[in-house]
């Protein structure tokens, strides 16, 4: 920019005045174009990061300080802000280029936050080089997984209602069925709207573990507001008919309700996928519009070129 091409440089003792860009953030970007940084100077804060990775969006430099921007990353736990939050950090791998971050830190926001928090990043940083519908992108991807979640959820109680039971007032499917809807409220996980708006992947995932599974023999000398219990172990019904607690033609079916949960949980969080920053800068911001997810540039231009292959053999 000083030198004998640009305007700026013709003058006997060429200077630049930058007032909107900050000084600090200027002398770190500046360093590390001329390779100047030093060991001590690989860590750095959040605050920092951010204001360099402004410039590095404004003056297109992500390239050049791209091994930088890539150790200060993966250095981040250690930064002397000591805590990790996602929004700078996706500002951060936009800013600088870094897919792989890009795709890993679009994957945290998936599983751990809400659709809400999710709603509150994108209002934070909506005046920023962002483009405001891939926060929409993120939360469409983390509702899909929930929904499967939800699905599981659903599937999960019809095996335990029969609803041709001769007894239906003593039946033990109801029984069985009502104690493992009482565990899905208790845990918050049902109703079903609220685990799609309400409540992110992970902490789907962490009240499962404290889901429980029905225990018969814990409930077989409960009273249940029919009457009282007969001298031979039955019940009374309204009209004082004796009949046994369970009605042995209403099995119940040997399902393990909680592991069914934990492996629909494991296998939706590991399905989840961040979004390819190179078709982000393309303009494919959901995978509906073609968004390939991929993890890494490299692994983003072999699909396209796997396409265009495709495309072109007859």
């Amino acid at each position: 920019m000083l030198g004998p091409y640009f305007a700026e440089g013709q003058a006997a003792n060429p200077s630049i005045t930058l007032p909107e860009d900050d000084v600090e953030a200027m002398t770190w970007l500046c360093k590390a174009l001329h390779f100047k940084l030093s060991a001590n100077e690989r860590l750095i804060s959040f605050g920092l990061g951010r204001k360099l990775a402004t410039l590095c969006d404004k003056y297109d430099t992500s390239v050049a300080i791209s091994s930088w921007s890539a150790m200060w990353m993966q250095n981040w736990k250690g930064s002397v802000d000591g805590n990790i939050s996602y929004a700078p950090l996706l500002y951060m791998s936009y800013a600088f280029g870094n897919h792989e971050a890009f795709w890993c830190t679009s994957r945290d926001i998936m599983q751990y936050y809400t659709t809400n928090e999710i709603k509150q990043i994108a209002n934070e940083l909506q005046s920023e080089i962002l483009p405001y519908r891939l926060f929409d992108s993120i939360n469409a991807e983390r509702t899909k997984t929930l929904l499967r979640l939800q699905t599981t959820i659903e599937d999960m109680l019809p095996p335990f209602i029969n609803d041709k039971c001769p007894e239906m007032s003593s039946c033990r499917l109801l029984t069985v069925a009502g104690y493992y809807l009482s565990e899905l409220i208790r845990l918050g996980l049902w109703p079903l709207s609220r685990i799609v708006e309400q409540t992110s992947i992970n902490t789907i995932a962490s009240q499962i573990e404290h889901f429980e599974n029905f225990d018969e023999t814990s409930h077989e000398d409960e009273e249940d507001g029919w009457g009282g219990r007969t001298s031979s172990g039955g019940k009374k019904n309204r009209r004082g008919k004796k009949f046994e607690v369970w009605q042995e033609s209403c099995s119940v079916p040997e399902i393990d309700c909680k592991k069914l949960l934990q492996d629909a949980a494991s296998v939706a969080s590991k399905a989840l996928q961040g979004l390819c920053l190179n078709c982000i800068k393309e303009g494919k911001v959901t995978t509906e519009e073609g968004n390939c997810q991929a993890r890494s540039q490299w692994d983003c231009q072999m699909q396209q070129t796997k396409e265009s292959t495709q495309i072109a053999t007859p």
